[in-house]
């Protein structure tokens, strides 16, 4: 198979994989696909790719009790408007 043959392929799994997926469940990957592109632009250069923060200056995301869904809203509220205290 040659790469245009391969790539075809690919394209054509691709394309036909989300063909099987609900208008939803579309919807849901490009939320998380925004969210990412949010986190990436607006948080990661402080807590880092990964989430786990710079130690001592940065607090992790990753494996924290602070992101539970019972803090939802305030999550929310700092995503939104950001946080300049420790």
């Amino acid at each position: 198979m040659n790469q245009k043959n391969k790539r075809f392929f690919w394209l054509s799994f691709f394309f036909g994989l989300m063909g099987c997926q609900s208008k939803e469940e579309l919807a849901f990957e490009q939320y998380k696909i925004n969210g990412e592109e949010i986190y990436l632009q607006q948080c990661a250069n402080c807590h880092q790719a990964s989430g786990e923060g710079l130690k001592g200056v940065i607090p992790p995301l990753k494996d924290t009790d602070f992101l539970t869904p019972d803090r939802l809203d305030q999550v929310i509220c700092l995503i939104k408007n950001g946080i300049n205290e420790p």
